[in-house]
Parts: C-alpha cells; structure tokens; sequence
C-alpha cells in the first residue's frame, strides 16, 4: 500500500503480515474539498469480512468505496471505519450487502469522522436485499457530502447519526432511509450539536409505500441548517415523528422545521410534534405538513417555548385535498408572526392553539387562527385559548389583524371557540376585532355555535363580532360594579342573536341579590335587541343564579344584576345570596352516604359474628381467648339517586367468659378496620367515585342464660377517612371539569340485642333476635378541588339508627358441623347525608328505609376441644340496600 493511503484492519492484521491481498487495487479521481485541489491517489479497495472489523484511515485515500464489512450471503454486524484525518474520495459505509438475494440484517456498524477529517458520502448501513437495517450510528466532527444512518432493506430501524461542533455538512443527513421494498423506517436519530448543514436533516425518509414513525430529530448548540423533518414519506403514513430545534440553532432563511412531512402521495400525517426552545431562530414551523396528496393531516403537535420564528407557524398544514384536524400549537413564549392551529384546502376541524406568552411582530398583517381553510372547506369546532402575550406591535406602531376561531375563504365557520384568560394575574395585551367565524362568503354561516369565553375583567380591544354565546367567567377578585370587556369600534358593538352567560369561580364570595356587573361597555354604542337571550349564572359546580340584563347609559353599557330567585324544591333557602343550588351539587354529597353504609356495615360485622365469634372462642374457664371475624360484599344502596359500595370489614380481639347464676357473661375489647370503595350515580349520568376507610376501637359484652335467653351491646369509637373524585361535573364553562376532595372525621357508635335461642328438637335450633344499631358520623369542612371550583362544603354529622328483627334456624350434622338459614327485616330510621355550600343546602342522598335480607351459611367444626372451626355464610339483601355480603370466619379453640 502507498504511504499516503494506510488503512488497517486489526481483524485481518495476521493476513496482511503474510502477504495476503486484501482486494483489488486501482486508480481514482479524489474529490475536491473546500479549499483543496484535485488530487489523483491510488489504494485498495476494503471489504473482505462480514463482522468484527476495525478499519482505521489517517491519510488520504482515493478508494472506489471503502467498506467497514461486506458479504455476499450472511449478515454485516459490528464492523467500524474511524476516519482520523486526511480526505476520502467517495463512499464510505459501515456495513453493506450489495446482493438483492442476501435476506440477512446489516446491524450495530459503526463509523467515526474526527475533527478535520473530509469525506464524501457516508452511510452507516446499508443492504440492496431484503434484510434489517438496525443500529448502525455515524458520528462526525468532519467534512461531509452526505450521511445516511441506515438505508434499504425490508426495515430501517434505530440508526443513528450524530453531528458535532464544527461539522461542514454539504448534502443532506438522513437517521434512516427506506428503499421500495421497505415497509417501516422508525425510531432512527439524528443528534446536530453544532455545524453547519447546507441541505435537509431528515429523521426517517421513504419516497415509497412505508410507514415512517418515531423517528428524532435534534438540532441544538450552534447548528446552521437550511431544513429540518422529522420524518418524510409519500404513500405510507408519517406518524409520531419528533424534532426539537434548541441552543442557538438558526434556520436559513427560506428553511422550514416540519414534524412529519409528505411532498406527494396518498399517506396520512399524524401525531407528529416539533418543539421550539431556548433561543433557537427558524423560518416557518409545522407539526404536521402535505404538499400535495390526498392524506389527511391529523392530530400533530407544535410547542414554542422560547426562541424567533421569522415566518408563519403551523400545527397542521395541507396543500393536499386531505382533511386537516385536531392538530395543536402551544405558546409559551418567543417572537414570532401568525399562527395557525390547522390550514388546508379541504374542511379544517377541531384544531387548537393556545398562548400563554411571548411577543407577536406581524403588525395589521399578522392574525390567530385556530382554523383557517383556504378554499370551500368548513373551518369547525377550532379552538383558540388567550392565556398572555403582547399583540401589540411597538415596531410597526400597529393593532393586529385579528383572533378567529375558524376562518374560511369560501366555506363556513361554525361551532369554534375564543376563550380569553389570564395568566399568573397577567392579562393578555392586545387590540385586535376578536371573530367566532369568518367567510369571504356572505352567504355561508360564520355564527352558529361559535362561543366566545372571557376569564377575566377590565379588559379592552376593539370589537368582537360573529359569536353565539357570550360566556363570562368573573375571578375570584370580581367587584359589583366593575366591567368585564370593554370595546373602541367606532361603528359600535351588535350582539343581536346571541346569547349570554355568566359564571364564577367556586372560590369566590356568594352573590347577594342586586349585585351589578357590566359585561360590555362601548361608547359608540351597543346593539342588544329582544333576539339577545340571557341565561344563568353558575358558580363552580354548584349553585345558580337568575339574572336580568339592561342596556345602561344611553345604550353605551349592558349590566348583568343578580335575581332573588328564592328557594327550590329540596334545595333550602337563599341565605341572602339571591342563588340555589344545582342538581349535580348532591353528587359531592353521596360519598357521606356511601361512608355512613361502610361503617354501618362495620357494625353489622362486630354485632353479629364478631361477638358470636367471641362467645365461642372464650369458652367459660374464665381466660381470655383471641377472636376475630370479617365480611365483605358488594351493596347497592338507594340514596334518592344510587350508590355502589364494594367493602371489607375486619374486627380483632380479645374475649373472656365468666359464668354466673343466670348463665355466662363474656366481654372484651376489639379493634376493628374496614376499607371500601364507592361508585355513585345521579340521574342526570353525574358519576363519582371514590374510597373510604375506617378504623378504631371499642368493647362488647354479652349474656347467655340458661333458659336461652340473651343480651349483647358493644360500644365503638374511631376515625373515618373518605375521598371523591368525579370527572362528570359540569363547570361554570359549560364543559365537564374534574371536581374532588378529601375528607376526615371521627366516628362512634353503639348496639343493643335481644334474643332467645330454642331447640326444638335434638338437631334443630331457632335463633329469635332484635337489634337496634346507632352510627354517628363526624361533620366536615372540605373544599371542592378542580378548575374553577372551590366552594366549600360544609357537611353536616350523619347518624343513622337502624332496628332489626329477625330469625335463624339451625342443624347440627353432629361432628361435620351445623348449617343454618335466615331471614331478617331492617328499616333505617335516618341515615341522611346534609351539607351547605355558599349558604345554600344541596339536595340530601338518604339510606333511610326498608330492606329484607336472607342468609344460609354453614359452619365446619373441629375435632376435639381443641381445633379451627370455619364458618361460610352468605347474605342476601332486597329493598333499600341490595346485594351480597359474605363471611369467612376462622375460630380457634384451645
């Protein structure tokens, strides 16, 4: 080999020491680089193993294409090329079968480009067969034409190219590239720390009928690139693609970063996302892009947290005859221009941008959309949400063109929304004409279902125009008096046809009748004609108000003022608030309900098989024995609505038996803990559920006589711990919001039986008996969780007294043991759960009633004095409380 050109290849170092030739030799042309000169070289062509070579380049060579590893009818794994310095006149690839009819994988090859090393085209596997392209990384420092991760095969997978500071890329960066008989390119890489790349970074490419998903791109540090995408394809889809543009990386100036990208074909663009951060420059951004096809652009992500974009952003965008829908962009910050959650041809539906900062610079040119279809499309349920950010453009000394929830050249523009917040106590700047919908039409709807929703006070911009409903969130700050939105249009405000309501947050003071709030104010006036119609206003989920609306000062301001609508049915009073409660306010209410069954189901357990349990395990030699007993079922109570419950019960302790001249007393402490969960439904298909669990102490006495007679009681004290969560409420939007709470409170109770045991004959015994069970529950005080909530509830104590008559009838089967049957009526004379909340009391979920319950159980007796007995038995309930409770009790006698 020529002293200018050295390569080793340490697996092969033994041959080369014996004089074997590694391959053919012959002349080539070098390229030229940036500041070099046509230089003709001679060296060998390299590619004579398969796996586990080591190729190391430090001068310059003129190789035809210099192979890591190569084979004609196995797989290439694990081969390596570092390039150290000097210039290399065309390809190098990690790993490579140039046979169509090889089907092995090329994986897990490798090539290294230092600092100042020049190369041409790089490709870090390779196959023209039907094999795996997997895992084959590049990294560069270098000078390059072109660098591909992996390419062809039947997949493309998990390649990786990684560009550092001071990279001179001239041609494009692929992490992966699909051949036509690849079927997936997915979950390749590139990493650009820096460097300058004259043409594309591509995550996974196919110009074919593949699917490109998961593939990554990161440009950060100082990197210089023209285009950036995070996949690209034609006939398959192009989904779950990611780019991240950070550091100070700058875009050219007629560069584009996409997310996923389709230039034409038939494929869909889905679920594709692009986040902007630091102090990035680029041009246009867009999550999800069709130049020209048929697939629909759906569902991709765009996030801007900091940084310039110089040109328009999109989440989603075609030029195609596709649908484009539900694609998203979120401001956080930045400069940036106009902004477009969807734009498209065809019908443009349910996209969204939402602005939570940043600066816009576009001067009367620049405008918001959430939809905008650019031909006969529909632009529908769009959504644009204001939460801050500067629309004043100091440069330009201009307003902005315009916030619209859906925009359409030709088409309509229904059911979109506005919805303007503030952020951190930071309202929004801007003076703008806010539009629900928008045609170049005039003949086509731009008005129906279009909501315009403003979360703040005292704000001002020019006009809003084009909205059927009106919703006005006050904050919590909100002062009778003050207004909500004030308007400057010199042609004045027209509101005719729409429709207006007010909410507040739950955490805000109850209204008194009379309150005024002025919801517009413009001074060239304010057109409100009978067609305007006025609804409530809700506060959190929980109570209403009637309202009347009245054009004040000359026609220039229309006022809000709060009704005295007294009380309604099961609803109490006003409390002065001038406002009732809503029907969904009892679904907070029912976690009360379904802790009271919980622990009255605790009762059940100690009362019945826990003493009888304790009778038996004492005995009567007047030492104390350890007994225990547990049950649990599935229960559905009838509450004025209905309450699931799914529960376990556990009592442990400790009994002791003396006799006396009436028979034997036994007695003893107990400790007891029982869990559950709960499942409640209103009628209005409210849904809330949650868990409850308590635990605590108490004791227990019981007396046997002789002639059959008996008398229990048991006293119980401890804590209760209940919470609740609910995702069906509806909120002072309109929309359901998630509401919950934690609650905690003491709970005590107590029982008192009668009963008298008969046998009637030498096998068969009746059991008669009579219960009364008290229950109290503990009040609480808990704040309602959720977006716009807040209102308190004050829950009242909840007690419950229940009697219960009943009977069983038992067979002893000698020494297999004795099987029982029973029935019982039980009727709660309470049990209602109570509460407040701003004054007002919610409607009251009740256990009271009847209920009948049946019991067959069975117990296993043990041999000797000595043993385990186990008992099984079952409960059927019927009535106001429905289901199935089960025991399974063990007591051991020694």
């Amino acid at each position: 080999m020529r002293k200018n050109g050295r390569i080793l290849n340490k697996k092969i170092l033994n041959a080369l020491l014996a004089g074997a030739m590694l391959s053919s030799c012959n002349y080539n042309t070098a390229w030229a680089n940036s500041g070099g000169t046509l230089v003709e070289l001679k060296d060998c062509y390299i590619g004579n193993s398969s796996s586990g070579s080591d190729v190391v380049i430090d001068e310059n060579n003129s190789s035809t294409s210099i192979y890591g590893g190569t084979d004609a009818t196995n797989a290439v794994t694990d081969n390596t090329v570092t390039v150290v310095a000097g210039a290399v006149a065309k390809d190098i690839t990690g790993g490579i079968i140039e046979t169509s009819a090889n089907d092995n994988d090329v994986k897990n090859n490798s090539i290294s480009i230092e600092q100042g090393a020049e190369v041409r085209y790089i490709k870090g596997g390779l196959t023209t067969g039907s094999g795996v392209v997997e895992a084959n990384t590049v990294t560069i420092a270098g000078i390059a034409a072109g660098i591909t991760g992996g390419d062809g095969g039947s997949s493309v997978r998990k390649n990786k190219v990684v560009i550092e500071r001071d990279s001179d890329i001239r041609g494009p960066v692929y992490g992966g590239k699909g051949a036509a008989g690849s079927k997936v390119v997915e979950e390749n890489e590139i990493v650009c720390n820096g460097g300058k790349i004259v043409s594309d970074l591509c995550g996974g490419n196919s110009d074919y009928d593949a699917l490109v998903q998961k593939n990554i791109v990161t440009a950060t540090g100082d990197t210089k690139v023209n285009y950036i995408y995070g996949g690209s394809g034609a006939n398959g889809s192009v989904t779950a693609n990611q780019v991240i543009v950070g550091g100070n990386a700058v875009l050219a100036q007629m560069g584009r970063v996409i997310g996923g990208y389709i230039e034409a074909g038939s494929g869909d663009v889905t679920e594709n996302t692009v986040t902007i951060t630091e102090n990035a420059s680029v041009q246009m951004v867009i999550g999800g892009f069709i130049d020209n096809g048929a697939g629909a652009v759906r569902r991709n992500v765009l996030t801007f947290n900091s940084g310039t974009a110089n040109a328009n952003i999109y989440g989603g965008y075609s030029k195609g005859s596709g649908v484009v829908e539900e694609n998203r962009v979120i401001i956080n910050a930045g400069t940036l221009k106009s902004v477009y959650g969807g734009y498209g041809k065809s019908n443009v539906n349910n996209n969204y941008v939402e602005i939570n900062g940043g600066s816009f610079t576009s001067g009367e040119y620049g405008s918001i959309y959430g939809g905008y279809s650019t031909s006969n499309g529909d632009a529908t349920g769009n959504t644009l949400v204001i939460n801050g950010g500067n629309f004043i453009d100091g440069d330009w000394g201009k307003v902005w063109g315009g916030f619209y929830g859906g925009y359409s050249k030709n088409g309509s523009a229904t059911g979109n929304s506005v919805t303007i917040a503030s952020r951190d106590g930071v309202d929004p700047l801007f003076d703008t004409v806010i539009y629900g919908g928008f045609s170049g039409n005039a003949d086509k709807d731009v008005f129906s279902g279009n909501t315009l929703n403003i979360h703040t006070k005292n704000l001002t911009t020019v006009n809003v125009k084009n909205f059927e409903y009106y919703n006005f969130y006050l904050p919590e700050d909100i002062s009778a008096g003050e207004t909500v939105l004030t308007l400057t249009d010199k042609s004045g405000t027209d509101l005719s046809g729409s429709k207006i309501n007010v909410g507040v947050v739950g955490s805000a003071p109850a209204l008194q009748a009379g309150d005024k709030i002025y919801l517009f104010a413009n001074k060239n006036g304010i057109k409100a004609d009978a067609s305007l119609t006025y609804g409530k206003i809700q506060q959190g989920v929980s109570v209403i108000y009637d309202f009347g609306a009245l054009l004040e000062d000359d026609g220039k301001k229309l006022s809000a003022t709060v009704n005295s609508i007294g009380s309604t049915d099961g609803t109490g009073g006003t409390g002065g608030t001038g406002g009732k409660v809503t029907e969904q306010s009892k679904s907070p209410v029912e976690t009360r309900a379904a802790a009271a069954a919980v622990v009255n189901s605790g009762a059940d357990n100690v009362s019945g098989t826990g003493i009888a349990n304790a009778v038996q395990a004492a005995g009567g030699n007047g030492q104390a024995e350890m007994f225990g007993a547990s049950s649990g079922g599935n229960m559905r109570y009838k509450s004025g609505s209905y309450t699931d419950v799914h529960g376990y019960n556990l009592a442990l302790g400790a009994a002791k038996a003396v006799k006396n001249n009436a028979g034997k007393l036994t007695y003893g402490p107990f400790a007891e803990y029982g869990w559950g969960n709960y499942t409640s439904h209103l009628d209005s298909g409210v849904r809330s559920d949650g868990n409850t669990k308590y635990y605590g102490v108490g004791a227990f006495v019981r007396q046997d006589n002789n002639n059959g007679f008996y008398y229990d009681g048991s006293l119980r004290y401890g804590r209760l711990e209940s919470d609740y969560r609910s995702g069906d409420m509806i909120g002072a939007d309109g929309n359901k919001v998630y509401s919950s709470y934690d609650s905690s409170s003491s709970y005590y109770g107590a029982h008192l039986g009668v009963g008298k045991v008969s046998s009637l004959d030498e096998k068969v015994r009746s059991d008669i008996y009579l219960k009364v069970l008290y229950n109290h529950q503990g009040s609480d005080s808990v704040a309602l969780g959720g977006k716009g909530n807040g209102e308190v509830y004050e829950f009242d104590a909840v007690d419950s007294t229940r009697a219960r008559v009943g009977g069983r009838l038992s067979k002893d089967f000698g020494k297999h043991g004795t099987g029982y049957v029973g029935m019982a009526y039980e009727y709660e004379f309470d049990g209602t759960a109570r509460a407040t909340v701003k004054w007002l009391s919610t409607p009251s979920p009740s256990i009271k009633g009847s209920s009948g319950m049946f019991e067959i159980g069975y117990v296993l007796k043990a041999d000797g004095e000595n043993g385990t007995d186990i008992e099984l038995g079952l409960q059927n309930w019927l009535g106001k409380k429905q289901g199935v409770t089960a025991s399974v009790n063990v007591v051991f006698k020694f």
